[in-house]
């Protein structure tokens, strides 16, 4: 199997400090995606499911507990994100999951056709994500759906500065646990600092405003909880602040990366509102406005500022060889 410069970082990355080290993301695929496959079993049968990018199986397993008539694969380019991700499905007893490894840059043609594909944060770190949103379209049947989870440039700028802030002092000349150690210290100088305490009471209000109490514990958790230099932690550091190849899209970026893929976008599930309504309420200077679909998208982008949004598609046609 052929791996190109950047795809081989990646690899010896996830090999070094697979993710994610553990949990479910909050319980993330029942929450925001079972909804969605649930209301399109009614309209054809969900017989296979692909996990593309599946990791350490943290998503997986969730998946072949609550669509358990599936048989579900996943696929991955790790050895050690694969052996976690079998211990994972063994634990818990699942027979309907099973595992390959595949590079989604490469077709492969021995996995067949699926009736749903979840990706959720694979395609942004490709080398080439539109040839592997491309290759999730070879997977998929025709008029079939899919979930790509993206990271969104406009909740991440930060993070570029303090990326930026990084390769200014050096990090990628060093090996890789002081890289980490580098990231822990520079962190709370160029990330975490900016948010005063005025404003993240402001982002805990707009969370209980979208979750409720539990959604806010969530979030606290996610982003108030700094590395305390643990496994788990250096997991954390090395894929949000070291990662070797990513991108972050906006929404009419991402819009016109499925449609090179021949998919269309039904709504999102995750990450932003669907509705100016929604996201704005009854402001004075959107009524009356007839804002394209995508044009409604992009102010709600601008007013939430999403750190990643996941996308429901419907693949709309072949792509050619």
């Amino acid at each position: 199997m052929s791996l190109d410069h950047g795809t081989t970082k990646v690899v010896e990355m996830y090999s070094k400090y697979p993710f994610p080290f553990g949990g479910n993301h909050g319980g993330f695929f029942e929450r925001y995606v079972l909804p969605a496959v649930t209301a399109l079993a009614q309209e054809y049968p969900i017989r296979r499911v692909l996990d593309a990018g599946c990791g350490t199986g943290n998503v997986i397993v969730d998946i072949g507990t609550f669509v358990p008539e599936a048989a579900v694969v996943g696929i991955d380019l790790t050895d050690e994100s694969l052996a976690h991700a079998r211990q994972r499905a063994e634990k818990r007893g699942l027979k309907n999951i099973s595992f390959q490894k595949s590079n989604l840059l490469q077709h492969d043609a021995t996995l067949g056709k699926f009736d749903f594909v979840y990706s959720q944060g694979v395609i942004h770190h490709l080398s080439d994500p539109l040839e592997g949103l491309k290759n999730l379209n070879r997977y998929l049947r025709k008029d079939h759906h899919a979930f790509v989870w993206l990271y969104s440039l406009a909740g991440r700028r930060r993070l570029l500065d303090l990326r930026e802030a990084l390769n200014i002092l050096g990090v990628d000349n060093l090996p890789w646990e002081e890289r980490i150690q580098l990231a822990m210290d520079a962190r709370p100088l160029f990330l975490s600092q900016r948010l005063t305490f005025a404003r993240k009471l402001i982002k805990v209000l707009e969370c209980y405003d979208k979750q409720g109490f539990k959604g806010v514990a969530r979030e606290a958790i996610h982003r108030f909880q700094r590395p305390s230099g643990g496994s788990y932690a250096k997991v954390i550091v090395a894929d949000q602040y070291l990662h070797p190849q990513d991108k972050f899209y906006r929404v009419a970026e991402a819009w016109e990366l499925f449609a090179g893929a021949n998919f269309e976008v039904v709504r999102i599930l995750q990450g932003m509102s669907n509705t100016l309504e929604e996201s704005f309420g009854d402001e004075k200077i959107l009524r009356n406005r007839r804002l394209s679909r995508l044009d409604a998208y992009k102010l709600i982008e601008l007013h939430e500022q999403p750190e990643g949004v996941g996308y429901l598609v419907k693949k709309t046609n072949e792509v050619s060889e």
